[in-house]
């Protein structure tokens, strides 16, 4: 019993928790909406009990009326005919409000919520993204994202229903107190087994969750074009729909057995409502036999009673719900809890130069839930105005380099000065601002055309020159083809977009390139960025590359030594640590990893 209501203290916080958490989220976007939401949902539960009211006296009246000799016209009902037209009145007003406000709300949830959801992502760091319980987290509250709103109107609902609920005790108390215990306790004895069943639920989908998210990729794979071709070929369709199928089959069999326990249960938990009704009417018979209530109050507490009974058990009831959704939809305030990247700091470091000099202090790293540094405690002193490239094996850490440079890591250990400033001191927008990285994974973005995703490099702008569009575009090798679409640079850049093309892989490259010579930013990082583009090009692009940010700090991953042959200075990296340091010339004189790796690629090619 302890244990029962540990557990129970706790669900009902969870439900305050994403309870409170839903209403301000609401509320800060559309606070009169849902204010007026609210108050209306109060009148509305509430409505019952004032028309109850009104009948007893219209009822009574007439009575009166019938058993008088003086002869009676409806004129005499006039006092009570106004106080009935006010109230339809207002009921109906209270009413249709009521309806709009939580349409409107309910509309407005699916643009709310994805822009709640994707600010939050935006203000987490990239650590805190890529963490894979964070990354469970947000699947999670992805899923339950959406019914964000439903728990606002429960919430709202059950507290109406709560307020209707004292007021109707308050009359019944008056009258018949002896129902009240009665009626709470044979509530009570029908909610405990549904929290149980709820539980049973709970645990059973959250048991659940990861194989659920393999059956949607499944399904997601069988209705993608790419991944149909290959599955056609395989002839694997079968074995992928089997898998679907038999999940879903075990998935829905372990609900549906809940779910026949819970409804049997409730079958026999309703028939203790006639218990309540039973008792009421041999009250209130004896009570008008002895002359101490009217008909027409026979009338109002019988309602009232059956009002009673239906408002607690309707709050019973969405208390299971609000603590069925309340207990999954906790993932959602979790994420929404966890720390954000710093805002704030200096934004003074370009007011004397534009340039970069990039000082690493005894930087290491490791990334969360492992035990082994990728970073070791490197020193290193890239110059403003360098060329730099780094080559290294898989693994060696370059990428991760790059990302802690670019402020996407924080060091585990040692700082990144930047013109002799702490890097953890400057503000990250700023610091964005100043910077173009490319990563090997790049993003391209389909629904958006082709000058829109060259565009995106400066999006800030208001205007963007053609000229400049155009130019950025030629240095990446990427002019010709995009004057070659059907729409020229106002071609969308996807096949499932109207009017959209499907460009290679090479030209989604490309325009990505033409989207870093764009925004032409001070510090320049290029990671692997010409993998998908042919020989030809990536001469062109590297050659741009140099001339163009000559003057400012340039720093290149490749595993194309031909790439990095001219950089002014190449860095080896090996288990994150510099092995070896200098040009292609002094690296090719050292005869160690550089020219090993050197001679062996350009053996292949030769070869080939």
């Amino acid at each position: 019993m302890k244990n029962w209501f540990n557990q129970s203290f706790e669900n009902t916080k969870a439900i305050f928790k994403v309870a409170n958490w839903s209403v301000r989220t609401f509320f800060g976007i559309a606070p009169w909406t849902v204010v007026i939401y609210w108050f209306t949902q109060i009148l509305v539960a509430n409505s019952v009990v004032v028309y109850t009211l009104i009948f007893t006296k219209v009822l009574d009246r007439l009575i009166e009326m019938a058993s008088t000799e003086s002869v009676s016209t409806i004129s005499d009902l006039n006092d009570l005919i106004y106080i009935i037209v006010g109230y339809f009145v207002i009921y109906n007003l209270a009413k249709i409000t009521n309806e709009y406000t939580r349409r409107k709300l309910r509309f407005m949830q699916t643009f709310i919520l994805d822009q709640v959801m994707y600010s939050k992502m935006h203000k987490l760091s990239i650590a805190s993204l890529e963490n894979s319980q964070n990354q469970d987290l947000m699947q999670r509250s992805g899923e339950w994202i959406g019914h964000v709103f439903d728990l606002v109107d429960q919430f709202i609902e059950v507290f109406a229903d709560i307020v209707a609920l004292i007021i109707i005790t308050g009359f019944i108390a008056l009258q018949i107190p002896v129902l009240l215990p009665i009626g709470f306790v044979l509530a009570v004895i029908k909610y405990i087994p549904f929290r149980k069943f709820n539980k049973m639920d709970f645990d059973f989908q959250v048991d659940n969750t990861g194989k659920k998210r393999v059956a949607r990729k499944i399904m997601n794979l069988l209705t993608t074009p790419a991944d149909v071709a290959e599955i056609r070929i395989n002839s694997s369709f079968d074995y992928l729909n089997k898998k679907y199928e038999d999940f879903y089959n075990y998935y829905l069999g372990g609900l549906f057995k809940i779910f026949n326990k819970r409804y049997i249960t409730k079958y026999f938990a309703n028939l203790t409502d006639s218990i309540i009704s039973i008792v009421s009417i041999i009250l209130l018979a004896g009570q008008l036999i002895a002359g101490s209530i009217t008909v027409g109050q026979v009338y109002f507490y019988l309602r009232n009673i059956d009002t009673l009974v239906a408002k607690f058990t309707n709050i019973l009831w969405t208390f299971n719900y609000l603590n069925d959704i309340a207990l999954k939809m906790t993932n959602i305030v979790d994420l929404f809890d966890l720390e954000e990247i710093r805002v704030g700091g200096r934004k003074d470091i370009f007011k004397q130069k534009d340039s970069i000099t990039i000082e690493l202090k005894d930087l290491s790293f490791r990334y969360a839930g492992t035990s082994k540094d990728v970073i070791k405690g490197l020193n290193l002193t890239i110059n403003s105005d360098e060329n730099l490239a780094i080559v290294g094996e898989n693994g060696a850490g370059k990428t991760t380099l790059i990302k802690i440079i670019a402020g996407v890591y924080e060091p585990t250990k040692g700082q990144v000065l930047i013109n002799g400033i702490d890097l953890a001191q400057i503000d990250l927008e700023y610091w964005n601002d100043h910077i173009g990285v490319l990563f090997q994974n790049f993003a391209f973005y389909k629904f958006l055309t082709a000058r829109e995703n060259i565009t995106l490099g400066r999006s800030k702008l208001k205007r963007h020159s053609q000229k400049e569009i155009e130019a950025a575009a030629k240095k990446a090798d990427a002019h010709k083809f995009i004057k070659d679409m059907p729409q020229k640079y106002e071609t969308i850049m996807g096949e499932e977009f109207e009017g959209g093309i499907r460009p290679s892989g090479g030209q989604k490259q490309k325009l990505a390139i033409a989207r870093f010579f764009y925004k032409n930013a001070p510090l320049a990082i290029f990671d692997e960025p010409t993998a998908a583009i042919d020989a030809q090009s990536e001469y062109r692009i590297f050659n741009n590359i140099y001339k163009f940010f000559r003057d400012k700090t340039v720093i290149i991953i490749s595993h194309r030594f031909s790439t990095v042959r001219n950089a002014d200075r190449i860095l080896v990296l090996n288990k994150g640590k510099v092995t070896e340091d200098g040009s292609h010339e002094q690296l090719m004189s050292l005869d160690g990893e550089y020219a090993t790796s050197y001679k062996l690629q350009a053996e292949g090619y030769g070869g080939g």
